[in-house]
C-alpha cells in the first residue's frame, strides 16, 4: 500500500556548466502529464520569487529532472529540457512560468523523408530512426515482425514509430508504445508495467464513465493493388459486430503481402476498433510511477470493473492528486515481465483463494513484505515468471486485504 501523505516531489535544473538547483524553496504549481495526442511527456511549473530573479535560472535549453518519493528512494519521473518560459512582473513579486518536455519531442516536432525497404525487421528501423536523432533506445521489448515497402514524406518521426507499430499490430505483433524514460527511449508492450495499481470507491476521488460507438469499425474490405485507372479490386471482405450497422474501412494490401496475412490485419483492426469504446476518467490520489500505457485495476467501481489501461495522465504535484483517462482492456492485456500470458496451472485472471502469508512491494527476491491480514478469494493480476514471488494478488472482497506480489503455494 502507498501512503500518499508521504509522496514528495522534487525539482532540479542543470545549467549549462552542470550545476544543480534544487528549486524546492520557489516551486510553485507544479504538475505533469501524458497526453493522448502527444508523444512527449510534459512538465509544467512556476517559479516564484520576489528577490532572486529565478527567470534567470530557467532558461529554454536547459534539463530538468523531476523526482518522487513516497518514504522511501527517491526516483526520477521525469527528464526534459525547458522549451518555453514566460515572466510576470507586479510590485509585489516576479514569477517564471515554464514548460519542460522531455526528449520524444524533438521527434514531434521534427520532419523527415524516408523509403522503407520491403522485408525490413522493426527492431532495426526503430533503431535506425533514433539513431539519426541521437537518442538511444534504452530498452527495446517491442515487436520484430517483417515489413512490406513504406514510404514516408514529410512526417515526424514520432509519426513514422507510431505507423511502424501500428503496421506491427495489424500483424499480428500486440499493441505496443513508445515513451522516455531516463533521457533515453523504450519501447514495451502496453500494459507491461509490473506493479498493478488497484483503486476503488474507497480511494477514488470522482469517476465518469462512458461508453460510445461513434469510432466504431464493424466490417474491414480488403483491397488489392490499384489498376491504371485507379480502380483497387475488393480481394475480402471481414465482417464484425454489423448489427451496429455498416461502419468500414478498408485495407490495402501490399503487393509482397499474401491475401491470408492481409486478412489478418483486417481482423486485428475489428480486434481493435471492432467493440464499443468504454472509457473512464478518475480523479485519485496522486501515483507518481502511473504512466500513460500502464495497466490499472478497478475493483467494482460502481459500473467499472476490471482492468483499464492508462490513455493520458495528469499528475497535480501540489494538490497530492491525478486525474486519468482510461480505456477497457482484457485480462489478457495483463502481460508477465517478460511480455507474455504465462501457461500452467494459474493465468492472469484466475480466481484463486488466499490461504494467507505475506504480500510483496515486487516480485523481486528482498522486497519488502507485509503480512495479510485475513484469508480468502482473490484474483491473479499479474505473473512474473522465474520470480521470488511470481504471482500479483488483488482482493475480491472484505475477507482479506491481500493486494501484491505473493510466493507459489500461497493460494489455492
Amino acid at each position: 500500500m502507498i501512503d500518499i501523505s508521504r509522496l514528495a516531489y522534487r525539482l532540479v535544473l542543470l545549467d549549462e556548466a552542470g550545476t544543480q538547483y534544487d528549486m524546492k524553496d520557489v516551486i510553485q504549481d507544479l504538475g505533469w502529464e501524458e497526453n493522448e495526442n502527444e508523444l512527449a511527456a510534459r512538465v509544467t511549473f512556476k517559479l516564484a520569487d520576489t528577490q532572486e530573479h529565478t527567470e534567470t535560472l530557467c532558461k529554454n535549453g536547459r534539463m530538468v529532472f523531476l523526482l518522487a518519493n513516497i518514504g522511501g528512494t527517491e526516483s526520477e519521473v521525469f527528464r526534459g529540457t525547458v522549451k518555453s518560459w514566460q515572466n510576470s512582473y507586479s510590485l509585489a513579486s516576479r514569477d517564471t512560468d515554464c514548460v519542460a518536455y522531455d526528449t520524444l519531442n524533438q521527434l514531434d516536432k521534427s520532419q523527415d523523408n524516408r523509403h522503407i525497404t520491403s522485408g525490413r525487421m522493426t527492431q532495426a528501423i526503430v533503431e535506425e530512426i533514433a539513431a539519426d536523432w541521437g537518442i538511444a533506445i534504452s530498452q527495446y521489448q517491442g515487436p520484430n515482425v517483417a515489413h512490406g515497402k513504406m514510404d514516408f514524406k514529410g512526417k515526424s518521426p514520432a509519426k513514422m514509430f507510431l505507423e511502424l507499430l501500428d503496421d506491427a499490430r495489424k500483424k499480428g505483433a500486440g499493441e505496443y508504445m513508445l515513451r522516455a524514460s531516463q533521457g533515453g527511449i523504450e519501447v514495451k508492450k502496453v500494459g507491461c508495467n509490473e506493479t498493478v495499481y488497484a483503486f476503488n470507491m474507497g480511494n477514488t476521488v470522482q469517476m465518469v464513465h462512458k461508453q460510445s460507438i461513434t469510432e466504431l469499425v464493424t466490417r474491414v474490405k480488403v483491397l488489392g493493388r490499384s489498376k491504371k485507372n485507379g480502380s483497387a479490386p475488393v480481394e475480402a471482405v471481414v465482417d464484425g459486430q454489423t448489427g451496429f450497422g455498416i461502419l468500414q474501412k478498408t485495407y490495402q494490401r501490399d503487393s509482397d503481402e499474401t491475401i491470408d496475412a492481409a486478412k489478418q490485419a483486417a481482423q486485428e483492426i475489428l480486434n481493435e476498433e471492432g467493440k464499443p469504446n468504454e472509457e473512464i476518467s478518475l480523479s485519485l490520489p496522486d501515483v507518481p510511477f502511473v504512466r500513460k500505457g500502464d495497466l490499472i485495476y478497478c475493483d467494482r467501481l460502481e459500473s467499472a470493473d476490471g482492468y483499464y489501461l492508462v490513455c493520458s495522465i495528469n499528475h497535480d504535484c501540489d494538490l497530492k492528486t491525478m486525474t486519468a483517462k482510461l480505456k477497457k482492456t482484457d485480462p489478457a492485456q495483463a502481460v508477465s515481465a517478460n511480455g507474455g500470458v504465462p501457461g500452467g496451472t494459474y493465468a492472469v485472471g484466475s480466481e484463486v483463494n488466499f490461504t494467507g502469508g505475506t504480500h510483496y512491494v515486487s516480485s523481486d527476491a528482498g522486497a519488502r513484505g507485509y503480512t495479510v491480514k485475513g484469508t480468502g478469494p482473490a484474483k491473479i493480476s499479474r505473473i512474473a515468471d522465474g520470480k521470488a514471488h511470481p504471482y500479483h494478488l488483488i482482493h475480491n472482497n472484505s475477507a482479506c486485504n491481500v493486494y501484491g506480489w505473493v510466493d507459489a503455494g500461497s493460494f489455492s
